[in-house]
C-alpha cells in the first residue's frame, strides 16, 4: 500500500479515536426515552414527531442513530440539535465526512456528491479562508466550522446504552457492530474496548478502513441474514440494538435483538418513506414525513415475507 493512502488511513484512524467509545445513560426518572433514525437534514419532520408525542425538553430525552445532515434541506438545524442537552445522537458515516474533510482525509466533491450540496459554500469559504457572514444560509462559515464542527466530536459517540425500568436497557449505534471473535452481549458492550473493536474495521494494516463497521456495515439489513445473527448473539442476554444507515421502506425492520429505524427520511416517495422514532419502554412507533405523523409497526422478516406473497 502507498504511502498517501497509508497516511490516509492513519490520520482518519486519529481523529476517529478521539471519538468517545460508549456513552451511557442511567434511568430517566423523569421522563420518557425515545430513538430516531437517520434524519438526513429532515429537521421539519423530526419537529413534527416531537410535537406528536409531546415531548418535553425538560424531561425527555431523544437518542439518534447518527446521520443527521446531507441529502435534506434543513442541515444547519439537525447540526445544532448537538447543543441540546436532552438530544443524544452516535456518529454517523455523514458526520464522519465532514470531519474527514476537516482534517484534509476526503475530497470536497466526493463529500458534495453524497448529498453535501447545502455545504458547497461553507467548503468553499473554509478553502479560501474567507469567513463572513455573506452566504446565503442561516450562518456564517465561522460559526459552522468552528462551532458546529467541535459539537461532532464532543457530543457524538460510537455507541451509546440506556437504562430503562426493571434493568432493562438499549443500545443505539449508526450502523451494524462486528463481534469478530467475541460475542454481542450486554456485558461486552459496557466495555470501551470491545465497542471500539466491534466499532472499527481492523485491516491487515492495523487501520481503520471506509468498511468501518459502525458506520458503513450493511450485513443484517441487506437480505435479513439470520446466520450472521446467530453468530454475533451468544446465550447471554442481548438488549435491543438500535441503529440506522440501511434504508428499509414502509416500516423500520428487526431481525433478531437488531432493529433499523432508517426509513429513508429524504427520499421522494413519502408514502413509503420518512423519519422513523421509537418508544423502547412501550414499542410505540411513528413515521413522520410530508403528509404528517402515522403510527406504525416494526416488522421482522416473517412479516416481511407475508407482505411479498400475493
Amino acid at each position: 500500500m502507498n504511502n498517501y493512502i497509508m497516511h490516509q488511513f492513519k490520520a482518519t484512524e486519529q481523529f476517529l479515536s478521539e471519538i468517545t467509545p460508549i456513552k451511557k445513560f442511567k434511568l430517566n426518572t423523569k421522563g420518557r426515552d425515545f430513538v430516531i433514525g437517520d434524519v438526513h437534514g429532515e429537521y421539519s419532520y423530526l419537529m413534527a414527531l416531537l410535537d406528536h408525542v409531546n415531548f418535553d425538553k425538560n424531561k425527555d430525552r431523544l437518542f439518534s442513530t447518527g446521520d443527521l445532515i446531507d441529502r435534506g434541506h434543513e442541515n444547519e438545524e439537525c447540526l445544532r440539535l448537538l447543543a441540546e442537552p436532552w438530544f443524544h445522537a452516535t456518529l454517523g458515516n455523514h458526520e464522519a465526512m465532514v470531519l474527514m474533510f476537516f482534517y484534509g482525509q476526503m475530497d470536497p466533491g466526493l463529500w458534495i456528491a453524497n448529498g453535501a450540496r447545502w455545504a458547497v459554500h461553507y467548503i468553499s469559504s473554509y478553502q479560501n479562508k474567507k469567513f463572513d457572514s455573506k452566504y446565503r444560509f442561516s450562518q456564517d462559515a465561522a460559526e459552522f466550522w468552528y462551532e458546529l464542527v467541535p459539537l461532532i466530536m464532543e457530543k457524538m459517540s460510537k455507541m451509546i446504552t440506556v437504562r430503562l425500568r426493571s434493568w432493562k436497557k438499549f443500545h443505539v449505534v449508526h450502523a451494524e457492530l462486528n463481534s469478530h471473535n467475541f460475542k454481542l452481549t450486554d456485558k461486552n458492550l459496557l466495555n470501551a474496548k470491545f465497542v471500539n473493536a466491534a466499532w472499527t474495521y481492523n485491516s491487515d494494516y492495523g487501520g481503520i478502513g471506509d468498511e468501518c463497521d459502525g458506520m458503513w456495515r450493511r450485513s443484517i439489513f441487506n437480505g435479513a441474514n439470520p446466520d450472521l445473527v446467530r453468530a454475533s448473539v451468544s446465550e447471554d442476554y442481548l438488549s435491543t440494538i438500535y441503529s440506522g444507515h440501511t434504508i428499509q421502506s414502509n416500516t423500520p425492520f428487526r431481525v433478531g435483538p437488531f432493529v433499523c429505524l432508517d426509513t429513508g427520511s429524504f427520499m421522494g416517495n413519502k408514502q413509503q418513506y420518512g423519519i422513523s422514532m421509537t418508544m423502547p419502554e412501550t414499542g410505540e412507533t411513528w413515521l413522520s414525513n410530508e403528509f404528517g405523523v402515522s403510527p406504525i409497526e416494526i416488522s421482522d422478516p416473517e412479516s416481511r415475507k407475508k407482505q411479498w406473497l400475493p
